[in-house]
């Protein structure tokens, strides 16, 4: 029964969430995603790759936050991922920043 309940109120809940984020912000959000797998993907054969897309996330978040606060778009588990998003992205930037480059 608990899981009914929350299925319904997920299912009614997603479709709003969708609704509140502009094509920008979804974008912003995917592409950040995509950089900090680019960036993992990276990290043994060119770190100095990975280190810029490490970089290009903070952008994308930043980006993103942007696009929230013009639409006045309130969606607290975006913000949340967005506020982990910056340290993360300043972290692996410097950790990459200081690997070995393979020639």
């Amino acid at each position: 029964m608990a899981r009914m309940m929350i299925v319904s109120v997920l299912l009614n809940w997603i479709p709003q969430l969708i609704l509140q984020l502009s094509t920008n912000s979804l974008k912003s959000v995917s592409t950040a995603t995509a950089s900090f797998k680019s960036a993992l993907s990276e990290l043994g054969e060119d770190p100095l790759s990975a280190n810029y897309d490490s970089m290009v996330v903070g952008d994308d978040v930043q980006a993103c936050e942007d696009e929230l606060a013009r639409d006045k778009a309130q969606i607290p588990g975006i913000t949340t991922r967005n506020n982990y998003g910056k340290p993360y992205s300043a972290i692996a930037s410097a950790v990459t920043n200081h690997l070995p480059q393979i020639s």
